[in-house]
């Protein structure tokens, strides 16, 4: 008897398990089916981008390799004269891919476990929001799966390959977690936990996080009772945006020194989507339907939810307690979808930050956003639909509304895995990255990494990193050398143990570091230490983060502050 209890046991433990996981496991198992042909090939699939950031995570795992972190500074680029391409590039993405090749994992295969793994937890993200602000599991898993089959997150993936995008879609969801369960229930946890994730959504990708940032507190705005909670939500924000300092304030105040304004500021005429593209399922990858290889759908069940929560919306059926998040997205949606519209070309032309978005379509992520919580909000307030067969029936139906993004419609690429480690060209489509004193992008390696200008003097004793360069010049006369590395702030010099001058617009040598040594042996070091600005978002980003873990400790007095706000 005893053994039987036993198995009886096991069983009801067992059965107690699977109804406490059996929400995520559907959501995973549904979440795979885009991903199976990718994983189950040994190739990468060939997008726009992926196998870019492939190569970038090979050099930021290097530029890690020799020391530098925060990274900032890459060697391996322009066949070895270097970029800050780090400094102006949202680095989360590449920390991660460095340490799963850190896990002696080929960068193909940890581009594809972004990809997977960034977009399993989006949908884990929204699911945890969902039940948390609808408190329905069900509504809450459709609200997620909505959410996992908008066609232009697959696009990002499978098409566009941009990773950055996938870490934005993945994080905003928990940041929306967070605000809610921090106005829900005041815990510090939580306000730590809007602070982690602002953070990441701002090192995620420079464009799409600071969207999600702005619709974060809009939401708060709507969800917030007392103007005291909507403060605080808004305090722990700053926090987060603090820890993301390092980057951030490096990448707007040192953008100035690339042509990063200059090369796409007319981008963006070739790229407003026809409202029909919009609109309309490419079921057929129609070119009429695409910008250039993208398609650029919202997607046929998140306008139908749209629609219906208008429809709701004007008939008064939706309670005051969600009527001002469903307002803010009924009014969210067409405003962004005006954006993407030739009408709006003067705001493009004349506002230098609406330019950093570089192409229109771009703003289809919000709208996948928006809709999807929309279509949670039209479950709720349209009661037939939450019938068992409706419901699993439109499970399925947006499931497989988009299987023709399943496989990449544009293939895979086999590419020996030297590639990536040895890339030596430039990153960047615009040569956005390139700095302003650059005259041309070099096409081969240099003969001589360091080089004396005439026959005055010679070089001996050379030690070449990454970010460090030491050799000893031996000149019969004050002499110019010419270091082959691309000046950007925070290049330093120094002649024997003192602070030398760096010049780097020569026009003979545009944009190269070059200096003069007197006559005699010098020793020389020329080494990336970071510049003030870079050093100023580092310390801001530190003293944030030791301020925020402190408040572990100092929770009677966060509690305190609460209650007196």
């Amino acid at each position: 008897m005893g053994s039987i209890d036993m198995g009886k046991n096991t069983i009801t433990n067992w059965s107690k398990l699977m109804k406490k996981w059996h929400i995520y496991i559907i959501l995973i198992v549904a979440s795979f089916l885009p991903l199976a042909h990718m994983l189950s090939s040994s190739e990468l699939p060939h997008t726009s981008d992926g196998a870019m950031h492939a190569i970038r995570f090979a050099s930021y795992y290097k530029e890690v390799q020799a020391g530098q972190f925060p990274v900032r500074w890459t060697s391996q680029f322009h066949f070895g004269h270097g970029t800050a391409l780090f400094n102006v590039t949202a680095p989360l993405p590449y920390m991660v891919g460095a340490f799963l090749l850190f896990l002696t994992i080929s960068p193909e295969l940890a581009l594809k476990l972004s990809f997977a793994g960034t977009y399993l937890l989006a949908g884990i993200g929204m699911y945890l929001f969902a039940r948390i602000y609808f408190k329905n599991e069900k509504i809450a898993l459709f609200t997620a799966l909505i959410y996992q089959f908008a066609p232009f997150r697959l696009v990002d993936m499978l098409i566009r390959g941009n990773i950055g995008s996938l870490y934005s879609y993945m994080l905003v969801p928990f940041s929306f977690y967070f605000i809610t369960r921090f106005l829900q229930k005041k815990s510090y946890g939580s306000f730590f936990g809007i602070s982690i994730f602002i953070a990441l959504l701002a090192l995620g990708h420079t464009i799409n996080g600071y969207i999600f940032i702005g619709l974060s507190g809009l939401f708060t705005l709507v969800l917030a009772k007392k103007i005291r909670d909507a403060v605080q939500v808004f305090v722990s924000i700053l926090f987060g945006l603090g820890l993301a300092a390092f980057f951030t304030i490096p990448a707007f105040l040192e953008q100035k020194y690339t042509n990063g304004n200059l090369f796409t500021k007319d981008v963006f005429y070739n790229h407003f989507p026809p409202l029909l593209s919009l609109i309309l399922p490419n079921f057929t990858n129609s070119t009429k339907l695409r910008m250039s290889e993208v398609p650029v759908q919202i997607g046929l069940f998140h306008v139908i939810s749209y629609l219906t929560l208008l429809v709701l919306l004007l008939k008064n059926k939706i309670t005051k307690e969600v009527q001002l998040f469903a307002l803010l997205i009924a009014l969210l949606v067409p405003l962004v979808i005006l954006f993407m519209q030739p009408v709006t070309t003067v705001f493009w032309e004349t506002i230098p930050l609406i330019r950093q978005f570089q192409f229109p379509w771009r703003l289809v992520a919000i709208i996948s956003f928006l809709t999807s919580l929309g279509a949670g909000i039209v479950m709720v307030y349209v009661k037939p639909i939450q019938k068992s067969v409706i419901y699993w029936s439109l499970v399925v139906l947006v499931i497989i509304s988009t299987i023709y993004y399943w496989i990449p419609t544009q293939g895979y690429e086999v590419t020996d895995e030297s590639f990536y480690w040895d890339y030596p060209y430039t990153t960047n489509y615009f040569s956005e990255i390139n700095t302003v004193w650059m005259g041309h992008e070099p096409k081969e390696y240099p003969t001589h990494p360091v080089e004396i200008s005439g026959d005055t003097a010679i070089i001996t004793s050379q030690s070449l990193t990454s970010i460090k360069h030491s050799y000893t010049v031996k000149a019969v006369a004050p002499t110019t050398v010419i270091d082959r590395t691309f000046y950007f702030p925070g290049w330093k010099l120094y002649i024997n143990g003192e602070e030398g001058s760096i010049q780097f617009q020569d026009p003979a040598y545009q944009g190269l570091i070059t200096f003069q040594v007197p006559e005699g042996e010098s020793d020389i070091v020329v080494v990336f230490e970071q510049s003030k600005i870079q050093q100023l978002g580092n310390i801001i980003s530190l003293g944030t983060m030791i301020m925020l873990v402190s408040g572990f400790w100092l929770k009677e007095a966060f509690i305190k502050v609460r209650i007196y706000l």
